[in-house]
């Protein structure tokens, strides 16, 4: 039995379709594109920090810094908006947010009345007023200088400033009824530190740069730390940064801690040879050359040693040339092979 052929359809079965937007189909980056993106991400940072670099090693405080301590302080300045030349400086290897920057977030407090700022008092021992109290112009001056002289005195002793400081002042600032005050002090003999071995060193390079105007300066942000404090709304966007700067200056303490021990071993370690030394340097003449050319040399021992042997030691050079010295063979001894 034969099953019969089922015929197939010749015409063409239309389906149909509904009217809508063109869907396009989205396309994923491909790997090439990131890499390149992150790339030129990678070398658009770099170029940044180092331009930040270049700015810090421009300051007065960053020459000083080895290039380690230049490149984390641009790190950190770069990751939280911070302007490496006007807002911070670096003092014994730590970071110290300035006047400047305290001043620049704090000015919307200013403005409103909310922080009042009094003129700086300047407290330091200024030999001119010594001058003026004995050779005054007029008694009015006299009495002026006199009058100074005992209050730059009195407040030097209440604060603790030391008298030899080159540049000292005091800033006063009012929130509400509390009056807040800062002071600060450099120059002279204050910013000396003692080494392990005994030997001293400056440690404030901007202050003994310019005494009376980083006195101030730094007076001012003691006074804004405390103006931190007493207003929450100040505190809310600087004590976030304040952190952060304690925990950098843990980072720098283990990056100086580390260039130290470098330069102990390398101090303890010398140099095998130095120059002059290796015969196979160039440049370098060979003395035994010099004595062949007939030119004397430059050192008191002499080229053939001349000293007087003991007997042992002659017995035992002949003893050594016997041996070297080839056996002599009588004719009746010869072997017959």
């Amino acid at each position: 039995m034969t099953s019969a052929a089922v015929p197939i359809p010749t015409t063409a079965v239309t389906i149909p379709m509904t009217a809508g937007p063109a869907v396009v189909p989205s396309v994923a980056p491909s790997v090439s594109t990131s890499t390149s993106a992150t790339r030129e991400a990678y070398v658009a940072e770099a170029k940044e920090l180092n331009a930040l670099v270049v700015a810090i090693r421009g300051t007065q405080w960053g020459q000083d810094c080895s290039p380690a301590i230049q490149r984390a302080v641009a790190h950190y300045c770069n990751r939280n908006g911070i302007d490496a030349v006007r807002h911070i400086e670096v003092l014994g290897g730590r970071i110290y947010l300035n006047a400047q920057f305290y001043d620049e977030r704090g000015a919307p407090l200013v403005l409103a009345g909310t922080v009042v700022f009094e003129a700086p008092q300047f407290v330091h021992d200024d030999p001119r007023l010594a001058t003026l109290v004995v050779n005054g112009l007029t008694p009015t001056m006299k009495e002026w200088a006199a009058r100074e002289y005992e209050n730059r005195t009195r407040l030097r002793i209440e604060l603790g400033i030391p008298d030899d400081a080159t540049g000292a002042c005091v800033y006063r600032a009012r929130v509400g009824d509390t009056v807040l005050v800062g002071h600060n002090w450099c120059g002279g003999s204050t910013k000396v530190k003692k080494k392990k071995d005994g030997t001293s060193y400056r440690y404030d390079p901007v202050g003994d740069a310019e005494p009376v105007k980083t006195a101030q300066s730094r007076a001012k942000r003691r006074a804004w730390r405390q103006i931190v404090v007493a207003v929450p709304a100040l505190e809310a966007t600087v004590g976030a940064i304040e952190a952060s700067v304690k925990l950098v200056n843990a980072e720098l303490a283990e990056i100086v801690t580390a260039e130290h021990e470098d330069a102990a071993r390398d101090k303890m370690r010398t140099p095998l040879l130095k120059h002059g030394d290796n015969p196979y340097e160039t440049g370098v003449a060979s003395p035994h050359a010099d004595a062949a050319a007939g030119t004397p040399l430059e050192t008191d021992a002499p080229l053939i040693d001349n000293e007087p042997r003991s007997r042992e030691e002659e017995e035992f050079e002949l003893g050594l040339a016997r041996e070297e010295r080839p056996a002599r063979v009588r004719p009746d001894e010869a072997s017959p092979l």
